[in-house]
């Protein structure tokens, strides 16, 4: 079985790679895209139950201080 989690930047805190990735864009002439958001997703091929799932994703994939994740 195929697992997926999802690691996101918290809406509430400045993202530098998303920042830089829309500054990229606008120097590239590309000005109709106000906004970026990026996430890290990680798949995992496994019989994994979901508490071993969110184990992973609290103790060694998110920083919960500026991340958040969706299993």
């Amino acid at each position: 079985m195929q697992h997926r989690i999802e690691v996101f930047w918290s809406n509430d805190l400045p993202d530098g790679r998303a920042s830089s990735l829309l500054a990229q864009l606008q120097r590239l002439g590309i000005r109709t895209v106000t906004r970026v958001r990026v996430s890290d997703l990680y798949f995992l091929q496994g019989h994994l139950p979901a508490a071993d799932l969110e184990r992973l994703a609290v103790e060694l994939l998110v920083d919960p201080v500026v991340e958040g994740y969706h299993l």
